[in-house]
């Protein structure tokens, strides 16, 4: 869970000496949570600022030198598998890493990742399951990429940190997003992590319906009555299709026995057999396609409506 998290986020044991922890807990509900580590020439702290009432936690990254002289020190966070409850692999949507900004994002499942992903200047990033995130979310760091570890992968952010001498330098402006993945709330960071919802291919029908359902929601506070609204409200938008579909089955179907009479007739002749079908289509006003079509127009609503379904968080233990 966090706390290994946390762990792992340690120094390395090769450069740094000395690690030490502390827990802080604050009368106001918070708790801060400090990892110290040094050697010869500087000092880094870790400080983590956890509260049970929210799903953020500002975190800041301190470099202290203490050598006489400018040194140049490599910052990396990483965040990959074996985070506990809620992000084990799931069946039907990715889990995995990702890692994004506002223009752009990218995953990849430890299996399909052959070669390093970068990303220039990411925003955020961590591990995605069904209805959670793990995210750093920041603005402090050039580069970041998703590479293969052991049998699995992580994302991570690299930055350096130029310290003068006698001085400190640090990361700030960063938190860890934490929580479930509520569209509102991941969209109100403005910078892209309501992708990390899988929608599918058709996020841009998908993403309507789930705010459909939560509009109905409010009022009716049962999502199975929601639900049950959303799906007539896609019917009926779906009839005209539905009706144009079934309208043309029922001409083809009225046309069968002419058809048998037309394959007997010509049963030796292909060509004239296609034709007299083909005039046969042209007297009916029917059109052989025109059962499928409709059939094929509905096919991507349906299959947003079961994605929105299956990825909302709303839906997860509702009665």
């Amino acid at each position: 869970g966090l706390g290994d998290w946390y762990k792992r986020q340690c120094f390395n044991a090769g450069l740094l000496s000395g690690y030490t922890s502390a827990v802080e807990n604050k009368s106001d509900g918070f708790q801060v949570i400090t990892f110290t580590a040094a050697n010869d020439q500087f000092e880094v702290v870790k400080q983590y600022i956890v509260s049970e009432n929210s799903y953020e936690i500002p975190m800041s990254i301190t470099v202290n030198n203490l050598s006489g002289t400018a040194i140049s020190v490599p910052v990396t966070v990483s965040i990959g598998p074996g985070l506990g409850e809620g992000f084990d692999e799931q069946r039907y949507v990715f889990t995995g890493p990702i890692i994004g900004n506002k223009k752009e994002y990218e995953k990849k499942a430890a299996e399909k990742l052959k070669n390093p992903i970068l990303l220039s200047n990411p925003q955020w990033g961590g591990y995605t399951s069904k209805y959670f995130l793990f995210s750093l979310v920041s603005n402090s760091f050039e580069r970041g990429e998703i590479v293969k570890s052991g049998s699995s992968a992580v994302t991570q952010f690299m930055t350096t940190l130029t310290v003068p001498a006698s001085g400190s330098g640090s990361i700030s402006d960063s938190s860890l997003f934490v929580g479930p993945k509520h569209y509102n709330s991941l969209r109100a960071y403005d910078i892209g992590m309501q992708k990390s919802i899988d929608y599918g291919m058709f996020f841009f029908l998908g993403i309507p319906m789930a705010k459909v359902m939560n509009f109905f929601y409010k009022f009716v506070h049962n999502y199975g009555i929601a639900i049950i609204i959303l799906t007539i409200i896609v019917k009926i938008i779906t009839l005209p299709l539905t009706l144009k579909s079934m309208k043309s089955m029922k001409a083809i179907s009225a046309m069968q026995p002419e058809m048998v009479k037309i394959r007997e007739k010509y049963k030796d002749d292909p060509q004239r057999m296609n034709a007299a079908t083909m005039e046969l289509y042209k007297k009916h006003g029917a059109n052989p396609m025109s059962g499928c079509l409709p059939m094929l127009i509905q096919l991507p609503i349906f299959v947003a409506l079961y994605k929105a379904l299956l990825v909302s968080i709303e839906l997860k233990g509702a009665p």
